[in-house]
């Protein structure tokens, strides 16, 4: 939770949330992804992507971001980060390794958002998901300590941009994109569905819309007709 500059982190046991942690951030840093342990902010001005210890609260590791780049962290092992120049690159943060591990990524299939799932930490094990351009999803299985990858599953999940993906465990992964589809895929290690995907489509309503902290009257109008004439 985000609160004055401060995020508040809680550990939920039964009914009862009790707080785990707080740190302060600048204004100018943006949250960028909030895991169990680890936290990942941007400094946008700069570009500057930091890797944080939430339990100790120290930077583990902080690096220049390209603009235009879609990124996301294994635990404190490694990042994933992709632009259109650079292609996709697998970064090591102890050894300062950099590869792409034999995913190759065609540029008119460029990522527009990626996302990655842990399955066992100590193996370094994980799942990585692409959301594409031309609406393709991808799940890839990473053997970080090998430097291997495996390709698990591609598949046409929207007629449209993909504009954000997420895993929801090692079987399940949830697409969203510009056809206002939400789309879940269930997957094997055999690359294959284990069943058909689901599909939900977004509807947004507004009611009850309220304008506040407007002083000037006349300001409040022209919202009030904007926002009356976009919902009708």
């Amino acid at each position: 939770m985000l609160l004055d500059n401060r995020l508040l982190f809680y550990d939920k046991r039964g009914d009862e949330l009790l707080q785990k942690a707080t740190i302060e951030i600048n204004p100018e840093v943006k949250l960028i992804k909030a895991s169990q342990n680890y936290l990942l902010v941007m400094e946008e001005n700069k570009r500057i992507l930091h890797l944080i210890n939430i339990k100790t609260q120290e930077i583990i590791r902080s690096m220049f971001i390209p603009s235009f780049s879609c990124f996301e962290h294994f635990d404190d092992k490694g990042f994933i980060i992709y632009n259109e120049d650079e292609g996709l690159k697998i970064i090591d943060i102890t050894t300062e390794k950099k590869e792409n591990i034999g995913i190759f990524i065609p540029r008119e299939e460029k990522i527009t958002c990626l996302t990655t799932f842990c399955i066992e930490n100590s193996t370094g094990q994980y799942l990585v998901g692409f959301g594409q351009y031309n609406g393709i999803v991808q799940v890839w299985k990473l053997m970080l300590k090998k430097w291997k990858a495996e390709e698990l599953l591609r598949y046409q999940s929207h007629s449209k941009t993909i504009k954000d993906i997420a895993f929801i465990d090692d079987e399940r992964i949830v697409s969203g994109g510009l056809d206002k589809k939400l789309q879940l895929l269930e997957f094997g290690n055999d690359g294959k569905l284990k069943c058909d995907p689901k599909e939900f489509k977004i509807y947004l309503q507004c009611k009850g819309l309220k304008i506040d902290r407007v002083n000037r009257e006349k300001e409040r109008r022209k919202l009030e007709k904007i926002i009356s004439s976009a919902i009708q």
